[in-house]
């Protein structure tokens, strides 16, 4: 799962003035490979109006930034960037630090709606800019397409872009992804409306970085994982999605295969099934199994105004397509919170056809904070107060032992 050596980085505007990358690194698990640190910035240049707007490799001008990526002669190159409006999109066809002197509010790369705003291959760094106006089949801001590689984004905005699959992001095979001080917003897509994780990819969202306000007219408002993924940061607030198909959802995050959530907070999501999360596999065939660690999961919600039928506020526990979609087990540890989400049935997490919820010790929240109109439902009980700390098993259409 972890299959990178080098890496990218970007930066929202709002957090100009964070720590530094090597900071950034420290959330990696010890399983993860050392990452080199981040390329030293290059001397002060003077962006005189009149001259070209884009260096490469401190000494060479070029007029525009697609010119100077076509003329990348190795990998590593560093290329700086003046303020301005860039329209693209924008390919890099080598590995490369694409930086901006200024930062991402005066420094803005816009794929005018004719495809990925800007496409990368292993070893990429972006810092500082917004990356917004993208409209593709894969990956509207960015798409990183090559197998089992990495990209580091720092400072920078990725926003107001479309997709079919990843509105924001999308992110292929075997990935290592961090985003430092970055915020993934207002993207829309068919599924995945922030990010969409293909097999293996794995991604950090680390030094205040966040996946907020992005909307999926499927599944996973925020966030789409196929399986094998790793995600650790956020937060992943108030993402949507639009659908009232019975096998779609996850307005924070879809997950459709095994997946470990780690130090997320997942707040003010909504969806017709799973408003925080939905976990499924309508394709692949299991088993598999999700694993929470440090995860918050609170004020989000599952409910249909029409029909009253909205399931799994927090969560959506399910297998589409059995016999073939098996979900072994979902694991809420200790460290794990779940309060304050809302839906017309299973407030907390609605158990559907068969998978294994075992909650060892995990805070379901109570009186004031506790989640409405119940902690757990399946299809055919539901069960109020577990409260905090809360050790039992559902499976089978019932959970044992009761509150």
């Amino acid at each position: 799962m972890w299959a990178l050596s080098w890496l990218v980085a970007c930066s929202d505007v709002q957090r100009i003035g964070s720590t530094d990358a090597d900071s950034a690194f420290t959330a990696v698990p010890a399983s993860a490979p050392t990452l080199t640190s981040e390329p030293a910035s290059s001397a002060p240049w003077t962006c005189e109006p009149g001259t070209d707007p884009v260096q490469v490799a401190g000494v060479t001008t070029y007029g525009d930034l697609q010119s100077a990526l076509d003329a990348v002669p190795d990998d590593n190159e560093k290329i700086v960037v003046c303020p301005g409006h860039y329209f693209g999109p924008f390919v890099a066809f080598a590995s490369v630090t694409l930086e901006s002197r200024d930062g991402p509010e005066v420094t803005v790369l816009d794929g005018g709606g004719y495809g990925s705003t800007l496409s990368l291959v292993w070893g990429a760094y972006v810092t500082g800019f917004t990356i917004t106006g993208g409209a593709a089949a894969t990956g509207g801001g960015v798409v990183l397409e090559e197998l089992g590689s990495g990209a580091y984004f720092k400072d920078c905005n990725i926003e107001g872009n479309v997709a079919e699959e990843g509105g924001g992001v999308w992110i292929g095979p075997n990935w290592y992804v961090l985003f430092a001080s970055t915020s993934i917003s207002g993207n829309t897509a068919v599924r995945g409306g922030g990010l969409y994780m293909l097999d293996g990819a794995d991604v950090d969202l680390t030094e205040y970085s966040d996946i907020t306000a992005n909307v999926a007219e499927e599944s996973g408002g925020g966030v789409y994982a196929w399986a094998d993924n790793w995600l650790y940061g956020g937060p992943i607030t108030e993402n949507s999605t639009l659908s009232r198909d019975e096998l779609q959802g996850g307005g924070g995050v879809f997950l459709r295969g095994t997946a470990e959530l780690m130090a997320t907070t997942i707040t003010n999501n909504a969806s017709f099934r799973g408003g925080g999360i939905r976990i499924d596999d309508p394709f692949l065939g299991g088993p598999f199994g999700v694993a929470m660690n440090f995860v918050v999961l609170t004020g989000n919600v599952a409910v249909d105004p029409l029909m009253g039928d909205g399931q799994g506020g927090a969560a959506y526990l399910a297998a589409s397509a059995p016999p073939l979609g098996t979900i072994d087990s979902v694991t809420v540890n200790s460290t794990v919170v779940l309060e304050s989400n809302t839906a017309d049935s299973g407030g907390g997490v609605y158990v559907k056809d068969g998978p294994t919820l075992a909650s060892i010790g995990a805070d379901w929240g109570d009186t004031d904070v506790d989640n409405a109109p119940d902690d757990v439902a399946t299809e055919t009980i539901s069960y109020v107060g577990y409260g905090s700390p809360a050790t039992f098993t559902c499976g089978a259409g019932a959970c044992d032992p009761p509150p």
